[in-house]
């Protein structure tokens, strides 16, 4: 809880360590998980100090430094000694997440078939939903912690043999790429998969062309096959990109993607296709084989990549297992808003453990949610301040994080996903102004998520200022066939909305052609 002193105790705090912008996006209070104890027991160390600021529903993360460099530090000792032991915690992903989500599904299921749960019985409940989320932000934590650390030895491995072969130093990020492609499809591979099997069930009806997206729905609507795979689709993938917070795709929404890959992005359509039968038929996973058959690495280094292409699934899934824990939790956190007398969007402005105590006293949530409707801070899972203090932690942690950006006409990255593009730039600091981006444009992010997708489909390239060969962006993009370029320092503040810029994300270059001058 807020107190005077805990100003003075946090500013003391952001003093005796070194700080770091991480995310920024759509993840209110009530969604931050407590994973230290989780974290601890698969990686052998914690990171506790986060400084956390919401501003409504938008989160902005900062990490201490220091810690994420002693963190570095074990992962790569860790390695010396034994490298399969270091991936050994991936081993239990895909049965741990199934285990939660059964039961957050059954915990759904009971809410719905309560027509007004007593407090004792919502408490229990709301312990139990909770109790299923630390594990999937644990690993997904640890998996980036593992890129930070690994990837550095990977591709320093990857350029000396490179040189020993002869080969041109500029295939270090084909090869690299290669090696990093999660050889097992995630639940973005079947969606696709669902959603072209759609399109060519359409294309076999041999549609005319119609003039309006109207047209087009009512043409599968009054087609029972057509229909019954819309329908069903939807059913099954509706909650995809939602992640912590975000809405569930319409049905209109849906029809309205069809129409425009039917219609306008034959291209696109084309590059997604090609991207998702070279996985999906695993044809990533025999060139993964061949790259490593080439290279011959020893033992040490053969697990050092086949622990990240495991990471690299892991990664992108813990995605998917945010979006559909989210939509299981919506009837538990709405039972429990309606008992508080509170929205359920207030209700996501309050700490898990202040809606317990609310809950055990029958409390009222609206003192507390009118504190958090200011700008919020939450530091090392501890200090909470809200308004003016919020403001003057969130001045100083900014004051010590920004560097003045120099201007140039070329900016860096790594790339993540090779092709060369000429495109307009569109700045998307969070989900929620992702509808902006017009086909076509350049995405420019401090970082990507799994309710980003719907954007960065429409995207001819990406770039990111953080994030690693595994990152969310870098996955995604190759599953899009989409040029992406991670980790180019200051790329928002450097690019502007309509800029034209020629994008090469074989070399890792941006240069911009043309500056916006209305910005």
């Amino acid at each position: 809880m807020e107190s005077s002193s805990d100003r003075v105790k946090v500013l003391k705090l952001l003093d005796e360590h070194t700080w770091a912008w991480r995310w920024t996006g759509n993840w209110p209070l009530l969604d931050l998980v407590n994973h230290e104890k989780e974290m601890a027991k698969i990686s052998g160390f914690t990171i506790k100090y986060y400084a956390d600021f919401f501003n409504g529903p938008i989160l902005s993360v900062y990490t201490s430094k220091d810690e994420e460099e002693e963190a570095n530090a074990i992962i790569k000792e860790k390695y010396k000694l034994d490298p399969k032991a270091l991936f050994k915690p991936l081993d239990e992903f895909d049965r741990r997440y199934d285990a939660d989500i059964k039961k957050l599904h059954e915990i759904s299921d009971i809410i719905s078939s309560v027509e007004n749960p007593n407090p004792k019985s919502l408490t229990k409940l709301f312990k139990e939903a909770r109790a299923c989320l630390p594990y999937n932000i644990a690993i997904d934590q640890y998996c980036g912690y593992l890129e930070s650390s690994l990837i550095p030895i990977l591709k320093e491995y990857i350029i000396g043999r490179l040189s020993q072969l002869n080969k041109d130093k500029s295939e270090v990020s084909l090869y690299l790429t290669r090696l990093t492609t999660p050889l097992k499809p995630t639940e973005f591979s079947f969606e696709r998969e669902s959603f072209f099997r759609i399109l060519g069930a359409i294309k076999s009806k041999k549609i005319k062309k119609v003039n309006s997206k109207e047209a087009f729905k009512q043409f599968i609507l009054d087609d029972l096959e057509l229909k019954k795979l819309v329908l069903a689709h939807h059913e099954k993938f509706n909650w995809l990109h939602i992640l912590a917070n975000g809405k569930p795709q319409s049905p209109e929404e849906l029809y309205n993607e069809l129409f425009d890959y039917m219609y306008k992005d034959r291209e696109k359509y084309n590059a997604e296709v090609t991207a998702l039968k070279r996985l999906l038929d695993g044809k990533a996973i025999i060139e993964a084989k061949e790259t490593i058959k080439e290279l011959k690495p020893n033992n040490q280094m053969l697990a050092l990549i086949q622990g990240l292409q495991t990471a690299a699934y892991a990664r992108t899934q813990t995605g998917v297992v945010t979006s559909k824990s989210t939509s299981f939790l919506v009837p538990i956190y709405t039972a429990v808003a309606q008992r508080l007398g509170v929205s359920y969007s207030e209700l996501k402005l309050l700490l898990p453990e202040e809606i317990i105590g609310l809950l055990e006293r029958e409390g009222s949530a609206e003192e507390l949610v009118k504190q958090r409707r200011q700008l919020t801070a939450y530091i090392a899972s501890e200090y909470i301040l809200s308004g003016a203090d919020a403001k003057v932690i969130l001045g100083k942690i900014t004051e010590k994080v920004e560097k003045k950006a120099a201007i140039t006409e070329i900016l860096n990255g790594t790339p993540a996903s090779l092709g060369i593009v000429r495109g307009k730039v569109r700045i998307i600091l969070n989900s929620s102004q992702a509808n902006k981006i017009i086909k076509g444009e350049i995405l420019v992010a401090k970082a990507t998520s799994v309710d980003f997708v719907p954007a960065m489909r429409r995207s001819a390239a990406i770039i990111t200022e953080t994030g690693g060969i595994t990152s969310h962006a870098a996955i995604i993009s190759r599953e899009l066939g989409v040029p992406c370029i991670i980790g180019v320092e200051n790329a928002t503040r450097m690019l502007n909305n309509g800029d034209l810029v020629d994008l090469d994300a074989t070399n890792g270059t941006i240069k911009i052609l043309k500056r916006n001058c209305k910005q």
